[in-house]
C-alpha cells in the first residue's frame, strides 16, 4: 500500500473513514507503514485556490460537503489534516502525504478475520503511543512506554509471528505482546507448525493418543469411511507446564511473548488523569492462564462441505510429517483441525491429560 490519492477519496466509504478518523482524533501515518503514528487534532482544512476553510468539532465537515468539494476540486485545491507531532507542535499535512493503511484498503475487507486482527493492532498501537506521549503507564503492565510498533517480521517458516506488537520502555527494554479478541478461534500455539516447534514431543503425544482412540475405541481401520458424527470432537487437557511454554513461544516462531492483550477488535480508550482506560486488558502469562483456567487441545473435523462422511488415514502424512488422520470422503482434502480451547462440549470425547 502507498499513500492516499484523491481518486480514493471520491468513494463515499473512504471519505467517511477519513472524517470519522479526524473527528475521533485517530492516528495517521505519513508515507508508509514504517512511519510513526501521529494523532489527529480533529481539524481538517479545505484549500480552494488561495482561500482556506478549517473544520473542527464545532464546525464539522459533513461527508456530503466533503464529497462535493472533491468532485469539483481543481489542481490548485486540496485537503489537509492537522497532526500532533509532539506534545507542543502541530502541523497540517496534505491528504496525499498520508499512508493508505489497511482500513483504507478495500481489498483487505475480503478476509474479515484478518481485517479484525489488523484493526485491533492498529487501535492498540494508537492507544499505547498516545500513552507514551502523555507519560502514562499502561494498565496491567505498569510500564512507562517510550515507543511501540507492529511486528511485521515473518518467522523462519514464513508464518505470521507470535508477537503482534513490540513495546519499548524508557529503559529501552522490549516486550512482546500477543493480541487476541474476546472470542479467539484458538488460545495459542500458532497452529500445528508453531506447536511442533515449541513442544514437539507433546504434539507427538497428541497424535499417538488420537490414533489410539480412533483405532482401539472406535475401531476405525486405515482408509475406512465413516459417518462424520461417528467421530466426536476430541479434547485433550494440557498440563500447566506445557501450556506456559506454548503461550510464551520461542524465537523460532516469532516469540517469546511477555504479555497478552485481550479485548474487542475495535479498540477504544480514554485518559482519566494519569490513567489509561482501555476496552481491553493486558495480562502477563501467569495471569492469562489463571483467567482462562484450563486449556485443551481440540481436534475436530473441518470443511465437510455438506458431506456427512469422513475418511480416516493413519499412513498419509501432512507437510509437517504428522498423520493426516481425517480426509474429506469425496475430495480427499485433509480436514483435521487442531486448536487450543478453554472448555469441552458435552457430546465430545475427553482423553487423558498430557
Amino acid at each position: 500500500m502507498a499513500t492516499l490519492k484523491y481518486t480514493d477519496l471520491s468513494k463515499k466509504d473512504t471519505a467517511s473513514i477519513v472524517l470519522r478518523r479526524v473527528y475521533t482524533a485517530a492516528f495517521f501515518q505519513l508515507k508508509d507503514k514504517n512511519s510513526p503514528m501521529y494523532r489527529c487534532t480533529k481539524r481538517i482544512q479545505l484549500k480552494l485556490g488561495r482561500e482556506k476553510e478549517i473544520f473542527d468539532e464545532k464546525n464539522a465537515l459533513t461527508t456530503e460537503k466533503f464529497l462535493k468539494f472533491l468532485k469539483l476540486k481543481t489542481l490548485s485545491d486540496g485537503v489537509e489534516i492537522e497532526l500532533k507531532m509532539t506534545q507542543r507542535t502541530k502541523r497540517f499535512y496534505k491528504i496525499t502525504d498520508l499512508y493508505k493503511d489497511i482500513e483504507f484498503d478495500g481489498k483487505s475487507k475480503v478476509k474479515t478475520s484478518l481485517v479484525g486482527a489488523e484493526r485491533q493492532e492498529i487501535g492498540l498501537l494508537a492507544a499505547v503511543k498516545d500513552a507514551a506521549l502523555r507519560g502514562v503507564k499502561l494498565p496491567g503492565v505498569n510500564l512507562q512506554v517510550m515507543d511501540a510498533w507492529k511486528n511485521d517480521k515473518r518467522t523462519v517458516t514464513g508464518q505470521e509471528p507470535y508477537i503482534d506488537i513490540v513495546i519499548q520502555d524508557i529503559n529501552a527494554k522490549k516486550y512482546g505482546i500477543s493480541c487476541k479478541g474476546d472470542f479467539a478461534p484458538s488460545l495459542g500455539g500458532g497452529g500445528l507448525a508453531g506447536l511442533s516447534r515449541i513442544v514437539p514431543r507433546l504434539v507427538d503425544s497428541v497424535y499417538t493418543n488420537v490414533e489410539e482412540y480412533l483405532k482401539e475405541e472406535l475401531g476405525i481401520d486405515e482408509n475406512q469411511t465413516v459417518p462424520a458424527n461417528y467421530v466426536p470432537d476430541i479434547f485433550i487437557p494440557i498440563s500447566t507446564s506445557h501450556m506456559r511454554k506454548i503461550l510464551v513461544g520461542n524465537e523460532y516462531i516469532g516469540g517469546p511473548v511477555d504479555y497478552m492483550y485481550v479485548g474487542k477488535m475495535d479498540v477504544s480508550y480514554s485518559f482519566s488523569g494519569n490513567r489509561l482506560d482501555l476496552n481491553g486488558k493486558f495480562y502477563d502469562i501467569d495471569d492469562y492462564m489463571r483467567k482462562i483456567g484450563k486449556f485443551y487441545f481440540r481436534i475436530r473435523k473441518r470443511e465437510l462441505q455438506g458431506i456427512d462422511k469422513i475418511k480416516v488415514t493413519y499412513k498419509e502424512k501432512n507437510k509437517d510429517g504428522y498423520p493426516i488422520l481425517f480426509k474429506h470422503a469425496v475430495t480427499n482434502k485433509p480436514n483435521f483441525r487442531l486448536v487450543i480451547d478453554s472448555r469441552y462440549s458435552g457430546n465430545s470425547k475427553v482423553l487423558k491429560e498430557i
